[in-house]
């Protein structure tokens, strides 16, 4: 772990010059996740807040892990479409093409078998063309039935063997685990004060208590030589550092112990609960870095919605607002124009992400909705004006829906011939089926009456 943290890489530029330091952005995704996930920090001791905060932080990513735990054998089918519009009209016939085309895909994968089965799918114009590839042990193998009446051998690599390592979740978990222990060992009760203040929430007065963590300079270098410490004395996450690296656990933490060095950068983050109800009224995080100074603050303003402000050096801005409840999350970032929105719905057991993003001339959209085993993916980019020669409009759409299989099938390779090895007559073979194909027969017809 290196704590150089006063080094010009580890700061980002975001609006009107704001320097950020990286560890700022890690802290206040760390206390967001803890605070307004879970929100039962309803515990009056100040230790007892930061120590929850940690516990939730891991209790989240560990139900990650849990939910995305690799399921075997499993299997998924669905289709892809595109929708290109760029200012291209040398290829334009191309891109008209790719438009009223449909990919359509069939996976299935059995880890214990050590077998990926794929097959792909092109319809255009009402008329198709498909092929089967298959991963097996470390091989490529594909079957382009509709070209050639032979398997073929495409690659034969040793770093696909480690796909078909312990897939499931057990030592991330163990990870995630005994890091929040040590966590909570190494943060010492004098990094902790606990105040009675009245702030202004709405131009009214509040009541409060405030929960302060205080990481100067000297308490964050110790906080790091302790945090190592504990790991270093933890067996069982030296055991799990040393499967998940591939080198020895014992030896990753003494090096990085060699790396810490003592940086400027002090930190003070505050945590305002209403004296009467516990409701979180005000999230800050205080930093200041040689001349560097400034203030990230999360200001309730209604009901499950607070403004984020930052303030840097006395220049004070509003970047953004969060807005959350039992079934939704939306945050929303505002920089100088550019702008970048997170939407999360659970709506009846349906789920609905979308991203946003508008930076400068370029505007993007992600969108995810999943419902049990099923779901759909979309997303889109916008560059220019349609004026601009370098104008694109790109939208991307994926269907998919998780197929219930009991057995993976293993092709059978035995008769299946190298690529390397094809000759001539081989070659003659697939360029007449092709011709044949009156899938691709088609698309040549359409380029040759573009080109007539």
């Amino acid at each position: 772990m290196n704590s150089n943290f006063n080094q010009s890489e580890n700061q980002i530029q975001r609006g009107k010059n704001y320097k950020i330091p990286l560890i700022v952005i890690g802290l206040l995704i760390i206390v967001l996740i803890g605070v307004f996930i879970f929100f039962n920090i309803k515990k009056h001791d100040t230790a007892n807040i930061y120590y929850t905060v940690i516990d939730n932080m891991s209790e989240f990513l560990t139900n990650a892990l849990e939910e995305n735990n690799l399921v075997n054998p499993i299997g998924y089918e669905g289709t892809i479409k595109t929708n290109i519009n760029i200012n291209d009209s040398d290829n334009a016939e191309f891109y008209k093409i790719l438009n009223n085309s449909t990919l359509s895909f069939d996976l299935e994968r059995d880890i214990n078998k050590k077998v990926v089965n794929l097959n792909l799918g092109l319809l255009y114009n009402n008329n198709s063309i498909n092929g089967d590839f298959w991963l097996k042990n470390n091989e490529i193998y594909a079957d382009l039935k509709d070209l050639y009446n032979t398997p073929l051998l495409l690659l034969k690599d040793e770093s696909f063997d480690s796909l078909w390592e312990e897939s499931d979740t057990t030592d991330l978990k163990g990870l995630v685990e005994e890091l929040s222990k040590e966590l909570k060992n190494s943060l010492k009760q004098e990094y902790f004060k606990t105040t009675k203040e009245s702030i202004s929430i709405n131009n009214s007065n509040v009541k409060v208590i405030k929960h302060t963590l205080n990481l100067n300079s000297d308490n964050l270098y110790q906080f790091q030589k302790d945090l190592l410490d504990n790991i270093g004395n933890n067996t069982t996450l030296i055991s799990i550092l040393s499967t998940l690296s591939s080198e020895d656990g014992a030896t990753l933490i003494e090096d990085a112990k060699d790396n810490i060095e003592k940086g400027s950068l002090n930190l003070e983050i505050n945590v305002y609960l209403n004296a009467k109800d516990d409701n979180v009224e005000k999230i800050e995080i205080i930093y200041k870095e040689n001349s560097d100074n400034g203030i990230i603050e999360f200001i309730k303003t209604q009901e499950d919605k607070y403004e984020i402000n930052i303030t840097e050096n006395g220049s004070s801005q509003k970047i953004g607002e969060i807005l959350f409840n039992d079934n939704e999350f939306n945050l929303r970032f505002d920089l100088d124009g550019d702008e970048i929105a997170v939407n999360y719905k659970d709506n009846n057991n349906e789920n609905n992400l979308t991203i946003t993003a508008s930076i400068g001339e370029e505007k993007g959209s992600l969108t995810l909705v999943t419902k049990e085993k099923e779901g759909s993916l979309s997303a889109a980019l916008i560059n220019g004006s349609q004026t601009d020669s370098d104008y694109l409009n790109l939208k991307l759409d994926i269907n998919f829906k998780e197929k219930t299989i009991n057995n993976v099938t293993e092709r059978d390779t035995s008769k299946a011939k190298n690529i390397e090895e094809l000759d001539d007559t081989d070659y003659n073979e697939i360029l007449t089926n092709a011709m044949q194909n009156p899938l691709i027969v088609s698309i040549i017809g359409e380029f040759a009456e573009t080109d007539y």
